[in-house]
């Protein structure tokens, strides 16, 4: 039979259970003497059923005490013992639409790298992709007239990051006002599409961590 023992347990189940079994008439004194022990040791194992170490294990984690709160439950906004709720997906409507582009491998016999180009609708899931010759801004302006042709609903919205084949909103010294004159944005000029740019120097927001939002919509 297994039991479990502290490594420093100076009592040994036999020892714990012969406590146990003294009359009551026999004192704690004259044990804890007879058996070399303390006599609280004595009375702890004489009140005990059984000869297992109980656990040393903490009850309240006192790191909580700078929250004024003695135990974790008291920082939950929902009751103990209920599931976590959900925090609500907002709703889009049709035709906010992700597009990114993403260098493809050199294969042997390609005489150069390809790209692909993709765009995912938020509130559909609806997915366009193409594969182009390079990712220059007239590339870009392109695949958004196709795209805009080829999608079953209006868009409204164009998020991309902020790469030249998006936009020319941004220079060496910074930020600067959309020209106008740039492929992409005269297409969504044209179509009466708002261009918005995910935040510049964000890396979840460059673009492969777009790449990686789209085909997050996907599996949901």
């Amino acid at each position: 039979m297994n039991i479990q023992l502290h490594k420093n347990a100076r009592t040994p189940p036999a020892i714990r259970l012969e406590l146990q079994s003294q009359p009551e008439s026999v004192s704690d004194r004259a044990l804890a003497e007879a058996y070399h022990l303390n006599r609280h040791t004595v009375a702890k194992w004489r009140q005990r059923k059984g000869v297992e170490d109980a656990s040393h294990r903490p009850q309240r984690l006192h790191g909580l005490h700078r929250h004024d709160v003695s135990n974790l439950e008291t920082l939950m906004p929902w009751e103990a013992g209920a599931k976590m709720p959900m925090k609500p997906v907002k709703a889009y409507d049709p035709g906010c639409v992700h597009v990114d582009v993403k260098y493809l491998p050199h294969m042997p016999d390609e005489d150069h790298r390809q790209y692909r180009f993709a765009a995912i609708d938020r509130a559909t899931r609806w997915v366009y992709v193409e594969r182009l010759q390079d990712k220059s801004a007239a590339s870009a302006g392109g695949f958004l007239s196709r795209l805009i042709d080829k999608a079953p609903f209006t868009i409204t919205k164009v998020l991309t990051d902020n790469g030249k084949e998006f936009t020319d909103r941004f220079c060496a010294t910074g930020q600067r006002q959309p020209t106008g004159a740039h492929a992409f944005d005269r297409v969504c000029t044209a179509n009466r599409s708002e261009h918005r740019l995910t935040k510049p120097r964000t890396p979840q927001t460059s673009s492969k961590g777009l790449m990686d939002s789209l085909l997050g919509l996907l599996l949901r």
